[in-house]
């Protein structure tokens, strides 16, 4: 019998947290589950034995005993948290975990969207080939895009018509403008070094790779910036690197920290991800329960002696494509991302689902997956 992996989800605030821990095998003869010296150690049937060694700033008690839930080849076990200091406790259960020497923090984002200087030359390059997307170009001004739909709500931010005026007027970018949002730059298609690019509908592809690189609108071209590379002009006259192209999970992840800063105290907040290509392939992220975190310890082969360590995963329910209807609730924040960033994300939710027992692995319709929310 050997750990493939083990998360502990902690709720202080619920006093309690759940230990799942998925084995090499099924394993129907475990004959206990206590704490030895900080860590929780296994036994089975043939005497054979697991640790599972918790970090020094959460103290386990001695000798306790768990009675563990066996499904298939994981482990549940639930254990009852000390009360914070001061406070007595209200329960009759033995409190097994001391958090008095946790500190507690919050997500953390990993970066921003490279931004330009203002004044330097730049060139364009699709991520894939190296084939010269924008050849020359310098920008008088970088400016923040207020979401991924802000064209369409752009007659929101007038307060009344004039006398005369029909409509509004519409807003138009500068050639010398580049706009960015979370994951992708506005740039004006007058940019576009001639043939670069081939349009199939909504879809901009490389028409040397025929990959997908960005939106193209009437007046604007979005470019993901995972799907380009910049280079800036230096003062001996040579292309220099200047920001690789991310990768399409970590453009998922600059818009969903993007909108998490939008409110710090985030759980319980809904968040949808649409395909920019349309179609309907949508992600509706939960985020639910109290300010708790997590403890993993990774994967291991062939370990019977794994540690657990305090980690930025943070408990999701999502649903995904086919779960949702195309038309998303008023009171759910909605984003714009690639089809890659979504499949991106998607495998994430679904291989983090591994590390749970099946019976634990869905709730309130939603499916249960772990997101990094911390450097």
């Amino acid at each position: 019998m050997e750990i493939i992996s083990a998360i502990c989800e902690v709720h202080p605030q619920l006093r309690i947290a759940n230990l799942y821990i998925r084995l090499s095998s099924p394993n129907t003869t475990l004959n206990a589950a206590s704490v030895v010296d900080n860590s929780i150690c296994l036994e089975d049937g043939a005497n054979a034995r697991m640790l599972l060694e918790f970090p020094v700033s959460i103290k386990l008690l001695d000798n306790y005993k768990f009675k563990p839930v066996i499904d298939g080849d994981y482990i549940h076990l639930r254990m009852p948290i000390g009360v914070p200091k001061g406070m007595k406790s209200g329960s009759e259960n033995v409190e097994v975990l001391d958090l008095s020497a946790l500190s507690t923090n919050t997500y953390k984002s990993q970066g921003k969207i490279f931004c330009p200087i203002i004044g330097k030359e730049y060139r364009l390059q699709c991520a894939e080939c190296q084939s010269v997307l924008v050849d020359r170009v310098h920008f008088k001004r970088v400016l923040p895009l207020p979401r991924a739909s802000w064209s369409e709500a752009a007659s929101d931010w007038y307060c009344h018509l004039h006398a005369g005026e029909a409509s509004h007027q519409k807003l138009v970018a500068r050639t010398t403008d580049c706009l960015y949002g979370s994951c992708y730059h506005a740039l004006t298609a007058s940019l576009l070094t001639k043939g670069s690019l081939e349009s199939t509908g909504k879809e901009s592809l490389c028409s040397k790779c025929q990959s997908s690189v960005g939106l193209m609108g009437d007046d604007l071209w979005n470019v993901w910036c995972h799907s380009i590379k910049w280079s800036v002009l230096e003062d001996n006259n040579q292309w220099k690197v200047a920001q690789d192209a991310a990768t399409p999970l970590q453009a998922f992840y600059l818009t969903l920290y993007d909108a998490l800063e939008e409110e710090k105290s985030f759980f319980g907040r809904k968040l949808a991800f649409r395909d920019g290509l349309g179609g309907g392939q949508n992600v509706l992220l939960w985020f639910v329960g109290d300010n708790g975190f997590t403890l993993d310890s990774g994967e291991s082969v062939g370990g019977t002696e794994l540690q657990l360590r305090r980690s930025g995963l943070h408990k999701v329910l999502y649903k995904s494509e086919n779960s949702i209807s195309k038309k998303i609730p008023s009171d759910v924040s909605e984003y714009q991302v690639s089809r890659e960033m979504m499949e991106s994300a998607l495998a994430v939710l679904r291989n983090s689902s591994n590390q749970l027992p099946i019976g634990c692995r869905t709730a309130a319709g939603f499916s249960v997956g772990f997101l990094s929310l911390a450097s």
